[in-house]
C-alpha cells in the first residue's frame, strides 16, 4: 500500500492511497487505520476552519488510485463502488458549500465509514440517512474517540452554544503563579503559535 498526498481542502487533507490487491486476499479492511489516516489529514487544517470542525476524508478502493471528499468529482469514475473514510458525519445541507453527501451518492459510493456523527443539530444522522436511502452502505462509530478529540472545540461549541476556551498559565514548583513563559515561546513558528496558525 503507498500513501501520497495530492493537495489539501480548506477542511482538511485530500489523499490518495493506492492498494494492491492480490489474488486470494479476503478483502478484510483495517477501518481503524484509514480513520486514523483521516483525522491525521483533518489536523493538517488546525486553525483554518472555523466555524466549521476539521474533517478527514479518504477513499479507498483495491486496485486503485482513490481521491479525498473534496476530490470525488475529479476522480470520476474511480470513485464508483469505492469505501469513503470520512472523520465527521457528512453534512446533508446546503451552507457555505454545497453538501457532501450528496457528492458521495454521486460518486456511486459502495460503503462510507464515519468516524462519529456530527453534534450540530443541522446535520446530525441527517448525513448517514441520506447515504443509506441511496443505498450505500454506512458504518458509524470507528475510532470514535479519537475523532471527537480531533474537534473537542466543535463539540462543546455545539452542545454549550458557548466558546471552547484555553487556558496557558506557569505555576512555580510551590504553586504560586508565575509571569515567566520559558525559553523560546514567544518565538513566531513555535508550538503555540502552531496551534492557532493555518498550516
Amino acid at each position: 500500500m503507498s500513501i501520497s498526498q495530492i493537495g489539501s481542502g480548506k477542511h482538511g487533507g485530500v489523499v490518495m492511497i493506492s492498494c494492491g490487491a492480490k489474488e486470494g486476499d479476503s478483502g478484510d479492511k483495517d477501518d481503524g487505520f484509514y480513520m486514523r489516516r483521516c483525522v491525521e489529514l483533518a489536523r493538517k487544517a488546525i486553525g483554518c476552519t472555523s466555524p466549521s470542525p476539521m474533517v478527514g476524508c479518504v477513499i479507498v478502493k483495491a486496485g486503485q488510485p482513490h481521491a479525498e471528499v473534496f476530490a470525488l468529482r475529479d476522480a470520476g469514475d474511480v470513485a464508483e463502488n469505492a469505501t469513503a473514510y470520512v472523520s465527521l458525519e457528512p453534512c446533508n445541507h446546503y451552507g457555505r458549500t454545497p453538501p457532501c453527501s450528496e457528492v458521495m451518492v454521486k460518486a456511486k459510493l459502495k460503503e462510507v465509514v464515519i468516524g462519529m456523527i456530527d453534534p450540530n443539530p443541522i446535520v446530525a444522522t441527517r448525513g448517514v440517512q441520506r447515504l443509506r436511502d441511496a443505498g450505500i452502505d454506512v458504518v458509524v462509530g470507528v475510532e470514535e474517540e479519537l475523532c471527537k478529540r480531533l474537534i473537542e472545540a466543535f463539540i462543546h461549541k455545539m452542545l454549550t452554544g458557548k466558546p471552547f476556551v484555553t487556558l496557558r498559565y506557569s505555576l512555580s514548583i510551590n504553586g504560586h503563579p508565575l509571569n515567566q513563559l520559558g525559553e523560546g515561546v514567544t518565538d513566531s513558528g513555535g508550538y503555540h503559535s502552531q496551534q492557532m496558525a493555518c498550516p
